[in-house]
Protein backbone atom coordinates (compact mmCIF):
# COMPACT_ATOMS: atom_id res chain seq x y z
CA UNK A 1 0.00 0.00 0.00
CA UNK A 2 2.80 2.46 0.97
CA UNK A 3 4.42 1.71 -2.58
CA UNK A 4 1.51 1.84 -4.16
CA UNK A 5 1.40 5.89 -2.46
CA UNK A 6 4.41 6.76 -3.67
CA UNK A 7 4.69 5.23 -6.92
CA UNK A 8 1.75 6.90 -8.58
CA UNK A 9 3.04 10.01 -7.96
CA UNK A 10 6.46 9.41 -9.21
CA UNK A 11 4.84 7.48 -12.53
CA UNK A 12 3.29 11.00 -12.99
CA UNK A 13 6.42 13.17 -12.45
CA UNK A 14 8.01 10.73 -15.31
CA UNK A 15 5.72 11.88 -17.44
CA UNK A 16 7.17 15.15 -17.58
CA UNK A 17 10.27 16.13 -20.00
CA UNK A 18 13.51 15.91 -18.31
CA UNK A 19 14.16 19.65 -19.12
CA UNK A 20 11.10 20.54 -16.63
CA UNK A 21 12.46 17.82 -14.27
CA UNK A 22 16.15 19.65 -13.96
CA UNK A 23 14.02 22.52 -12.87
CA UNK A 24 12.55 20.56 -10.20
CA UNK A 25 16.27 19.35 -9.82
CA UNK A 26 17.78 22.77 -9.19
CA UNK A 27 15.13 23.22 -6.00
CA UNK A 28 15.87 19.94 -4.73
CA UNK A 29 19.51 20.45 -5.01
CA UNK A 30 19.43 24.05 -3.22
CA UNK A 31 17.05 22.65 -0.40
CA UNK A 32 19.17 19.50 0.20
CA UNK A 33 22.49 22.02 0.39
CA UNK A 34 20.81 25.03 2.37
CA UNK A 35 17.81 24.20 4.08
CA UNK A 36 17.53 20.34 4.42
CA UNK A 37 21.45 20.51 5.18
CA UNK A 38 21.60 16.46 4.02
CA UNK A 39 24.13 14.56 5.49
CA UNK A 40 26.07 17.89 4.99
CA UNK A 41 28.65 16.77 8.01
CA UNK A 42 29.19 13.52 6.43
CA UNK A 43 29.82 14.92 2.79
CA UNK A 44 32.21 17.93 4.07
CA UNK A 45 34.24 15.05 6.44
CA UNK A 46 34.72 12.89 3.43
CA UNK A 47 35.62 16.10 1.14
CA UNK A 48 38.02 17.00 3.50
CA UNK A 49 39.61 13.79 4.48
CA UNK A 50 39.75 12.58 0.39
CA UNK A 51 40.90 16.01 -1.09
CA UNK A 52 43.20 17.53 1.18
CA UNK A 53 44.93 18.90 -2.23
CA UNK A 54 41.85 20.89 -2.27
CA UNK A 55 41.40 24.70 -0.71
CA UNK A 56 38.34 25.04 1.53
CA UNK A 57 36.73 27.01 -0.69
CA UNK A 58 37.36 24.39 -3.31
CA UNK A 59 35.77 21.52 -1.45
CA UNK A 60 32.52 23.98 -0.71
CA UNK A 61 32.54 24.25 -4.45
CA UNK A 62 32.60 20.37 -4.98
CA UNK A 63 30.22 20.15 -2.50
CA UNK A 64 27.54 22.29 -4.19
CA UNK A 65 28.15 20.68 -7.10
CA UNK A 66 27.60 17.07 -5.77
CA UNK A 67 24.22 18.11 -4.54
CA UNK A 68 23.16 19.49 -7.62
CA UNK A 69 24.33 16.27 -9.19
CA UNK A 70 22.67 14.26 -6.44
CA UNK A 71 19.74 15.54 -7.33
CA UNK A 72 19.73 15.15 -11.10
CA UNK A 73 20.44 11.43 -10.41
CA UNK A 74 17.19 11.50 -8.65
CA UNK A 75 15.18 13.00 -11.12
CA UNK A 76 16.91 10.84 -13.89
CA UNK A 77 15.82 7.89 -11.68
CA UNK A 78 12.14 8.10 -11.32
CA UNK A 79 12.78 9.25 -15.25
CA UNK A 80 13.31 5.66 -15.74
CA UNK A 81 9.31 5.02 -15.26
CA UNK A 82 8.30 6.44 -18.10
CA UNK A 83 11.31 6.87 -20.99
CA UNK A 84 12.08 5.44 -24.44
CA UNK A 85 14.91 3.26 -24.78
CA UNK A 86 15.61 5.09 -27.88
CA UNK A 87 15.96 8.23 -25.85
CA UNK A 88 17.93 6.17 -22.98
CA UNK A 89 20.14 5.35 -25.80
CA UNK A 90 20.36 8.97 -27.31
CA UNK A 91 21.90 10.26 -23.77
CA UNK A 92 24.67 7.25 -23.04
CA UNK A 93 27.46 6.40 -25.13
CA UNK A 94 28.78 3.34 -24.50
CA UNK A 95 32.29 2.35 -25.92
CA UNK A 96 33.65 -1.27 -26.22
CA UNK A 97 30.45 -2.87 -25.30
CA UNK A 98 31.67 -5.26 -27.87
CA UNK A 99 34.41 -7.08 -25.30
CA UNK A 100 30.92 -8.24 -23.59
CA UNK A 101 30.06 -10.35 -26.64
CA UNK A 102 33.46 -11.44 -27.71
CA UNK A 103 34.22 -12.82 -24.42
CA UNK A 104 30.65 -14.80 -24.28
CA UNK A 105 31.05 -15.99 -27.93
CA UNK A 106 34.31 -18.20 -26.76
CA UNK A 107 32.42 -19.13 -23.70
CA UNK A 108 33.56 -16.21 -21.20
CA UNK A 109 31.71 -14.53 -18.63
CA UNK A 110 31.65 -10.92 -17.62
CA UNK A 111 31.98 -8.74 -14.56
CA UNK A 112 31.51 -5.28 -15.22
CA UNK A 113 33.04 -3.15 -11.85
CA UNK A 114 31.42 0.71 -11.27
CA UNK A 115 31.08 2.94 -8.03
CA UNK A 116 28.35 4.98 -6.84
CA UNK A 117 29.66 7.80 -9.53
CA UNK A 118 27.68 9.91 -12.29
CA UNK A 119 24.45 8.07 -12.83
CA UNK A 120 24.77 4.56 -11.67
CA UNK A 121 21.44 3.58 -12.35
CA UNK A 122 21.31 4.75 -15.73
CA UNK A 123 24.58 2.11 -16.53
CA UNK A 124 22.19 -1.10 -17.04
CA UNK A 125 21.33 0.54 -20.69
CA UNK A 126 24.98 -1.20 -21.59
CA UNK A 127 22.55 -4.52 -21.69
CA UNK A 128 20.92 -2.74 -25.27
CA UNK A 129 24.62 -3.58 -26.48
CA UNK A 130 25.46 -6.82 -25.58
CA UNK A 131 22.97 -10.01 -26.80
CA UNK A 132 24.81 -13.56 -26.13
CA UNK A 133 25.29 -13.85 -22.30
CA UNK A 134 22.33 -16.30 -21.30
CA UNK A 135 22.33 -14.08 -17.56
CA UNK A 136 22.48 -10.54 -17.55
CA UNK A 137 22.07 -8.23 -14.38
CA UNK A 138 23.41 -6.87 -11.20
CA UNK A 139 23.91 -6.94 -7.98
CA UNK A 140 21.84 -5.32 -5.60
CA UNK A 141 22.39 -4.95 -1.64
CA UNK A 142 18.47 -5.13 -0.23
CA UNK A 143 17.97 -2.19 1.88
CA UNK A 144 16.75 -1.75 4.82
CA UNK A 145 13.16 0.01 4.43
CA UNK A 146 11.63 -3.15 2.39
CA UNK A 147 8.99 -0.27 0.86
CA UNK A 148 11.62 2.05 -0.36
CA UNK A 149 13.35 -1.50 -1.53
CA UNK A 150 10.53 -2.28 -3.43
CA UNK A 151 10.38 0.62 -5.57
CA UNK A 152 13.80 1.19 -6.69
CA UNK A 153 13.21 -2.58 -7.93
CA UNK A 154 10.17 -1.82 -9.80
CA UNK A 155 12.51 1.11 -11.37
CA UNK A 156 15.34 -1.20 -11.83
CA UNK A 157 12.98 -3.42 -13.83
CA UNK A 158 12.30 -1.29 -16.17
CA UNK A 159 15.79 -2.97 -18.26
CA UNK A 160 14.23 -5.97 -18.80
CA UNK A 161 15.55 -8.69 -19.33
CA UNK A 162 18.35 -7.99 -16.83
CA UNK A 163 17.99 -9.40 -13.79
CA UNK A 164 18.23 -8.02 -10.12
CA UNK A 165 20.19 -10.64 -8.04
CA UNK A 166 20.84 -10.02 -3.82
CA UNK A 167 23.89 -10.16 -2.57
CA UNK A 168 23.14 -12.74 -0.31
CA UNK A 169 22.67 -15.37 -3.84
CA UNK A 170 24.94 -13.90 -5.85
CA UNK A 171 27.60 -16.65 -5.70
CA UNK A 172 25.50 -19.72 -5.73
CA UNK A 173 23.56 -17.93 -8.78
CA UNK A 174 26.83 -17.08 -10.66
CA UNK A 175 28.78 -20.44 -9.80
CA UNK A 176 25.17 -22.36 -10.90
CA UNK A 177 24.92 -20.26 -13.87
CA UNK A 178 28.61 -21.13 -14.83
CA UNK A 179 28.06 -25.04 -14.33
CA UNK A 180 25.15 -25.11 -16.47
CA UNK A 181 27.20 -24.04 -19.31
CA UNK A 182 26.00 -20.78 -19.89
CA UNK A 183 27.50 -17.35 -19.29
CA UNK A 184 26.85 -14.06 -17.40
CA UNK A 185 27.16 -10.37 -17.79
CA UNK A 186 26.53 -9.28 -14.00
CA UNK A 187 27.38 -5.21 -12.78
CA UNK A 188 29.04 -4.85 -9.27
CA UNK A 189 28.57 -1.75 -7.82
CA UNK A 190 32.02 -2.11 -5.64
CA UNK A 191 33.03 0.62 -3.74
CA UNK A 192 30.20 0.36 -0.70
CA UNK A 193 31.21 -0.41 2.79
CA UNK A 194 32.04 -3.89 3.60
CA UNK A 195 29.88 -5.34 6.12
CA UNK A 196 31.87 -5.04 9.28
CA UNK A 197 31.29 -8.83 10.36
CA UNK A 198 33.26 -9.74 7.21
CA UNK A 199 36.70 -10.15 6.87
CA UNK A 200 37.92 -6.95 4.50
CA UNK A 201 41.31 -5.94 2.68
CA UNK A 202 42.26 -2.62 2.49
CA UNK A 203 44.46 0.08 0.59
CA UNK A 204 44.83 3.63 0.20
CA UNK A 205 42.04 4.62 -1.61
CA UNK A 206 41.29 8.57 -1.81
CA UNK A 207 43.84 9.57 0.98
CA UNK A 208 42.68 7.51 3.82
CA UNK A 209 43.16 3.58 4.47
CA UNK A 210 39.79 2.19 3.11
CA UNK A 211 38.63 -1.52 3.38
CA UNK A 212 36.89 -3.05 -0.32
CA UNK A 213 35.17 -5.78 -1.26
CA UNK A 214 36.46 -8.86 -2.37
CA UNK A 215 33.91 -11.35 -3.25
CA UNK A 216 33.75 -10.26 -7.14
CA UNK A 217 36.92 -11.12 -7.85
CA UNK A 218 37.24 -14.50 -6.05
CA UNK A 219 33.99 -15.43 -8.18
CA UNK A 220 35.22 -14.39 -11.25
CA UNK A 221 38.66 -16.35 -10.48
CA UNK A 222 36.89 -19.52 -10.41
CA UNK A 223 35.02 -19.37 -13.67
CA UNK A 224 37.52 -17.38 -15.47
CA UNK A 225 35.53 -14.92 -16.22
CA UNK A 226 37.09 -11.29 -17.70
CA UNK A 227 36.82 -8.21 -15.36
CA UNK A 228 35.41 -4.91 -17.00
CA UNK A 229 35.97 -1.17 -15.51
CA UNK A 230 33.24 0.74 -16.29
CA UNK A 231 34.84 4.13 -16.53
CA UNK A 232 31.67 7.19 -16.47
CA UNK A 233 32.10 10.33 -17.61
CA UNK A 234 29.09 13.17 -17.66
CA UNK A 235 29.45 14.91 -21.04
CA UNK A 236 26.61 17.38 -20.41
CA UNK A 237 23.57 17.54 -18.01
CA UNK A 238 21.35 14.29 -18.63
CA UNK A 239 24.31 12.44 -20.89
CA UNK A 240 26.35 10.36 -20.14
CA UNK A 241 29.71 8.01 -22.08
CA UNK A 242 30.80 4.67 -20.43
CA UNK A 243 33.87 3.31 -21.36
CA UNK A 244 34.67 -0.43 -20.41
CA UNK A 245 38.01 -0.82 -19.86
CA UNK A 246 40.07 -3.96 -19.20
CA UNK A 247 41.12 -4.12 -15.28
CA UNK A 248 44.91 -5.45 -15.84
CA UNK A 249 45.81 -6.71 -12.35
CA UNK A 250 48.37 -4.96 -10.60
CA UNK A 251 52.04 -6.52 -10.22
CA UNK A 252 52.04 -5.65 -6.48
CA UNK A 253 52.04 -8.49 -4.10
CA UNK A 254 48.51 -8.22 -3.05
CA UNK A 255 45.78 -11.04 -2.49
CA UNK A 256 43.52 -8.52 -4.67
CA UNK A 257 45.12 -7.46 -7.28
CA UNK A 258 42.03 -7.62 -9.62
CA UNK A 259 39.50 -5.19 -6.71
CA UNK A 260 42.74 -2.95 -6.17
CA UNK A 261 43.57 -2.40 -9.58
CA UNK A 262 39.33 -1.08 -9.83
CA UNK A 263 39.66 1.10 -7.18
CA UNK A 264 42.93 2.81 -8.42
CA UNK A 265 40.67 3.26 -11.41
CA UNK A 266 37.64 4.48 -9.60
CA UNK A 267 39.45 6.81 -7.88
CA UNK A 268 41.18 8.12 -11.25
CA UNK A 269 37.10 8.79 -12.32
CA UNK A 270 36.63 10.82 -8.93
CA UNK A 271 39.52 13.14 -9.23
CA UNK A 272 38.88 13.83 -12.41
CA UNK A 273 35.11 15.36 -11.75
CA UNK A 274 34.89 14.59 -7.83
CA UNK A 275 31.50 16.07 -7.76
CA UNK A 276 29.51 13.14 -8.88
CA UNK A 277 30.88 10.70 -6.78
CA UNK A 278 28.27 9.39 -3.33
CA UNK A 279 30.26 11.65 -0.74
CA UNK A 280 26.77 11.48 1.20
CA UNK A 281 27.71 7.70 2.00
CA UNK A 282 29.61 7.10 5.26
CA UNK A 283 31.69 4.99 3.01
CA UNK A 284 34.80 4.85 5.92
CA UNK A 285 32.51 4.78 8.87
CA UNK A 286 33.88 1.52 10.25
CA UNK A 287 37.38 2.67 9.59
CA UNK A 288 36.79 5.83 11.59
CA UNK A 289 35.23 3.92 14.66
CA UNK A 290 38.13 1.26 14.54
CA UNK A 291 40.87 4.04 14.84
CA UNK A 292 38.76 5.90 17.53
CA UNK A 293 38.76 2.83 19.87
CA UNK A 294 42.52 1.71 19.45
CA UNK A 295 44.59 2.31 22.66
Amino acid sequence: MKQTLVLAPLRLLALLPLSVLYVLSDAVACLLYHVVRYRRHTVDDNLRRSLPHLSDSQRRRVARRFYRHLADVVVETVKLLHISDRQLQRRIEVRNAELIDQAAAHGQSTLLYLGHYANWEWVQAITFHCTLPELRGEVYRPLHDSNFDKLLLTIRSRFFPNQLIPQARVARTLLSTHQSGKTFCIGLISDQRPHIEHPSHTMQFLSQETGFITGGEEIGNRVGAQFLYIDIEKTRRGHYRLTLQPIEPSHTQTDYPISEQFMKMLEQSILRQPELWLWSHKRWLHQQQSSTHKP
